[in-house]
């Protein structure tokens, strides 16, 4: 974990394997459940739950506007961003190479009781996130990235939300 200049930790970190996988991760500990499922042109990718979920829904019939929580998502020194070992990252982008005509958000949420507006914090991570998803090989003219303000989130999470499809 990261300290802040307040000195509290920030324990969220994503990772583009330019960095050591957080400790957690390195033992197995926490690591979601892999599955190996198939995009529509053969090719097989190993994904987590919410990749396998992501692919099901673009897959099928309904409307965009759902949300896929990056679960293996965190930043380190605030902002950069790791990628879990499993490279969830790349997976997200060949699951939406698979479906050109989608577009997607991505959205860091924060807790900002004492600020009107999203920290802006929040908005460099959210674009850092799509950063790493565009090195991972999505063309980047199909993100884009905002960082929104909640009462109620107690740590910053990170979602995927289709926006076109």
């Amino acid at each position: 974990p990261a300290d802040d200049a307040a000195g509290a930790t920030d324990d969220t970190t994503l990772d583009t394997g330019r960095y050591r996988s957080p400790p957690a991760a390195q033992d197995g500990e926490g690591r979601p459940e892999l599955e190996i499922v198939t995009l529509p042109d053969g090719a097989s990718v190993t994904a987590t739950p919410q990749a396998a979920a992501l692919l099901a829904y673009l897959g099928s019939e309904a409307a965009p506007g759902r949300r896929f929580a990056l679960e293996s998502v965190r930043f380190v020194g605030r902002e950069e961003v790791r990628q879990d070992p499993d490279g969830a990252l790349t997976t997200y982008a060949a699951i939406l190479n698979a479906y050109p005509a989608t577009r997607v958000r991505i959205e860091v949420i924060e807790r900002n009781p004492d600020m009107s507006h999203p920290h802006d914090r929040a908005t460099q991570r959210a674009a850092n996130v799509a950063a790493a998803l565009v090195d991972s090989g999505l063309d980047a003219g199909r993100v884009t990235a905002r960082g929104l303000k909640s009462q109620s989130a107690d740590r910053p999470r990170v979602e995927l939300v289709v926006a076109e499809r």
